[in-house]
């Protein structure tokens, strides 16, 4: 997605996301995982996302720290146990993340994933919502050529937060888990794709797959603790 102002993305106020997540002033909070228990997931979101809008993604966008980014990260998960994992090019397009493994599927949210009658106004936490379903359906299908009927419906659990970098303190992420069908593999670009496979949590958590020479970009790094778990049996089912 360009960044000149030519796409507006989802954004939440820092300070909002600092009052739902009830962090102390200051937010200096540990970079990781924040699982959200089942029963909270709806109020969560609905809370998180009152008063969410859509702002052109600039070059200044991405140096405000007031502002955070909400970035979907979906995870594909197998009856099995297994966990869809992936590597990218060492020559991609994104310089952090080329060469870097990782277990989730992830984009902006943008207007294009409101539906017609909302556009441009997101109508708030509804409006907000939407889009962010939308916008894991769209990132499955162009990044791993996974459609709904693949998969079951995507469930909300979590909420990555890493402020290690520049990059982290404009973004959050939205973890998003999706049940997929046995037999169904990805469809993918292999200038986008080097390597894709399945395994288990705790084979994704273990030294066997730490390869300095093919690190786990930063907010995969920080699920593997938590993936298996992360396998609930009550999961929605594929289509």
């Amino acid at each position: 997605m360009p960044i000149d102002g030519s796409e507006s993305v989802l954004v939440v106020e820092a300070a909002r996301l600092a009052r739902v997540m009830m962090w102390p002033a200051g937010g200096n909070c540990a970079a990781g995982f924040y699982p959200v228990p089942p029963p909270r997931r709806d109020a969560f979101l609905a809370a998180l996302l009152d008063g969410a809008r859509f702002v052109p993604r600039t070059a200044e966008l991405e140096r405000d720290e007031s502002l955070r980014q909400v970035i979907p990260y979906t995870l594909l998960y197998r009856d099995d146990g297994a966990w869809l994992w992936y590597q990218r090019p060492a020559k991609n397009g994104e310089a952090r993340l080329a060469g870097r493994r990782s277990v989730g599927w992830a984009g902006h949210v943008n207007t294009g994933d409101l539906p017609a009658r909302a556009a441009p106004d997101p109508g708030g936490a509804r409006g907000a919502s939407y889009a962010v379903r939308a916008a894991v359906a769209r990132e499955l299908s162009e990044e791993a050529g996974f459609w709904p009927r693949d998969y079951g419906p995507p469930e909300m659990v979590g909420l990555l937060d890493d402020r290690r970098d520049a990059v982290g303190r404009v973004h959050v992420g939205l973890v998003h888990v999706a049940r997929v069908a046995p037999l169904t593999i990805p469809r993918v670009d292999p200038a986008e794709i080097a390597v894709w496979g399945w395994a288990d949590a705790d084979t994704l958590a273990s030294v066997r797959m730490a390869d300095p020479d093919r690190p786990w970009e930063s907010w995969s790094a920080l699920l593997l603790p938590s993936l298996a778990r992360l396998g609930a049996a009550d999961d929605p089912e594929p289509g």
